[in-house]
């Protein structure tokens, strides 16, 4: 069937918001049940695809980040260091982003309280709020507008690079739980 631009529109943001494509179509006749609507059909996977496209938002699922962390304790002190990994552009003429290479950029290394899974989440959430605030209130940000909060930067966040100890498979359940309810807090 031919679908709406408001549909379209709905189709890409329940995909960014975590929901799989082949789920569209009963997730969006389940929403419009809900509101005393009713749908003639549900919207298949090929259509979903389709209006990704055609929004763009493929190219945009390619500029998200990759965090990765690890820790070490040197004469008893607990050290974490920081990493993300994303498409660096290298603006030479012709180059888009999404064409660029991915580059890891160590964020900080610091000293933390525990090397537990909450402390490294903990610590991210804060290194993340200093990187916003710290880029929103530069001169090239202000120069061109720019802002970056900590909304963007976890709609951006797509992945984790860690070992296989169960202290960093607790830290991505922790990330994950905190990224779906930080999302939903968003768009609410």
């Amino acid at each position: 069937g031919v679908y709406t631009s408001e549909a379209r529109d709905l189709a890409r943001f329940l995909v960014r918001a975590g929901c799989s494509q082949e789920s569209i179509g009963r997730v969006v006749s389940r929403i419009t049940k809900l509101v005393g609507m009713s749908t003639n059909h549900a919207m298949s996977r090929r259509s979903v695809a389709r209006a990704l496209i055609e929004g763009g938002v493929a190219s945009r699922i390619q500029l998200g980040l990759t965090i990765s962390n690890d820790g070490a304790t040197h004469k008893s002190v607990n050290y974490e260091s920081r990493f993300v990994e994303l498409k660096a552009p290298s603006y030479a003429k012709g180059e888009t982003c999404s064409d660029a290479p991915k580059k890891a950029r160590l964020i900080s290394v610091a000293s933390a309280i525990s090397h537990t899974s909450e402390s490294q989440v903990d610590g991210w959430r804060n290194e993340i709020t200093n990187l916003a605030d710290t880029f929103s209130h530069s001169p090239l940000a202000k120069r061109f507008g720019m802002s970056l909060d900590v909304d963007e930067f976890v709609k951006k966040l797509k992945g984790m690079h860690t070992d296989h100890a169960n202290d960093q498979k607790k830290t991505y359940r922790i990330w994950q739980e905190w990224k779906r309810r930080h999302l939903l807090i968003i768009w609410i």
